[in-house]
C-alpha cells in the first residue's frame, strides 16, 4: 500500500507544480496586459505567453484527469485488498473459533452470520486482527459459546471415561495448540501449521 500512496503524493505535488506555474503565466499575462494599455508591447512575446499559458491549462486538465484515474483505481484495489484481508481474519477466524468451542455443523452458518455482523478489523502498529467487541475474536467466541446464549448451539461434550484418551494424544502429551487465525501473532501462526502442516517441516 505504500507504493500506491506514494504514487498518489507525487501525482499530487506534479498537479500542484502545475498550477502554481499556471497561477505565475496568468499573473504574467495579465501584467502584461496591464502594461499594454499604456505602453508598447511585443507582439511576440505576448503571443509566447498566451501559447505558453494555454500549453500549461492542457498539461494540467491532463495530469488532474490522470490523477482522478489513479486515485479510482487506488480506491477500488484497496477495497479489494480490505476485503480480501477481512474475509482471512474474520470469516477463517469466526471458522476456527467456531469449531473450536464446537458449535453443531447444522448450526454453523446461522451462528456465523449472526457473530460476523459483531465484528471488526483492528489495525494496530501495521499488524491487524480481529476483534469481536473489545475482544480478540476468539476469547470472544469462547466466552460467547460459555454464555446463555452460545451454549444452544454448543454440542454437548463427550464423556471421557471407559479408557477413552481425553485431551491427551496419543503419545500422552496434551495435543498442540490448533491456533486462532483471528488471535495474536502466535495463535496465526499456529493456525497456519495446523492448516499446512507441509510448511512447518
Amino acid at each position: 500500500m505504500s507504493d500506491e500512496n506514494n504514487e498518489l503524493e507525487e501525482l499530487k505535488a506534479a498537479i500542484e507544480v502545475l498550477s502554481a506555474k499556471n497561477r505565475e503565466l496568468l499573473g504574467e499575462l495579465r501584467t502584461t496586459k496591464a502594461r499594454a494599455k499604456g505602453a508598447e508591447i511585443d507582439p511576440g512575446e505576448y503571443a509566447a505567453l498566451q501559447s505558453e499559458v494555454e500549453a500549461l491549462r492542457a498539461n494540467l486538465d491532463k495530469s488532474q484527469k490522470e490523477a482522478a484515474k489513479t486515485i479510482d483505481n487506488l480506491s477500488k484495489s484497496l477495497t479489494e485488498k480490505d476485503g480480501a484481508l477481512q474475509s482471512y481474519l474474520i470469516d477463517n477466524g469466526l471458522n476456527d473459533a467456531l469449531l473450536k468451542v464446537g458449535v453443531r455443523p447444522e448450526m454453523m452458518p446461522a451462528v456465523k452470520a449472526m457473530l460476523k455482523s459483531q465484528t471488526q478489523l483492528a489495525a494496530e502498529n501495521g499488524q491487524y486482527s480481529a476483534l469481536m467487541g473489545d475482544k480478540p475474536l476468539f476469547d470472544a467466541v469462547s466466552e460467547w459459546a460459555a454464555g446463555d446464549e452460545g451454549k444452544h448451539f454448543v454440542s454437548a461434550p463427550a464423556n471421557v471415561g471407559g479408557g477413552a484418551p481425553g485431551g491427551q494424544s496419543a503419545n500422552g502429551q496434551p495435543p498442540a495448540p490448533k491456533g486462532n487465525l483471528g488471535g495474536d501473532k502466535s495463535q496465526r501462526v499456529n493456525a497456519l501449521k495446523n492448516r499446512f502442516p507441509e510448511l512447518a517441516q
